[in-house]
């Protein structure tokens, strides 16, 4: 992997949360990862019991095997560094990746189960 200098005059991120992450530069491998339970109860107090992860069969749930193939591939950098003048991010979230530079390597996993609890009686 050829490297360069990577230059950014101005970088506004807001939040960056749940396993997510801000790279600057260059980097050989990028693995973020998030199991996220969500839940949404109306009238009660907050609470988790009850929601344990083992009731849930997305986290339980095997990833597909790498595929494995040979691949030839080839880089011809026109300039020898990464400008940027201005970046703007709200957020970042959920194993989620702002990269400015190389990486050889990236597998991004996010898992989320979202469950809502609403009494009849909410008409919200």
């Amino acid at each position: 992997m050829d490297k360069r200098a990577t230059r950014i005059r101005y970088l506004d991120v807001e939040t960056v949360s749940f396993s997510s992450i801000v790279q600057i530069g260059d980097s050989r491998s990028v693995k973020p990862s998030a199991d996220i339970l969500a839940v949404q109860k109306s009238g009660q107090p907050p609470s988790d019991l009850g929601f344990a992860w083992d009731r849930y069969p997305i986290f339980q749930t095997k990833l597909l095997p790498k595929i494995r193939t040979n691949i030839i591939d080839g880089d011809h950098f026109h300039a020898s560094d990464i400008k940027i003048r201005k970046v703007d991010v709200l957020g970042v979230s959920a194993s989620s990746i702002i990269h400015v530079g190389n990486t050889s390597h990236v597998n991004s996993l996010a898992r989320t189960k979202h469950i809502r609890l609403v009494h009849s009686n909410d008409h919200s």
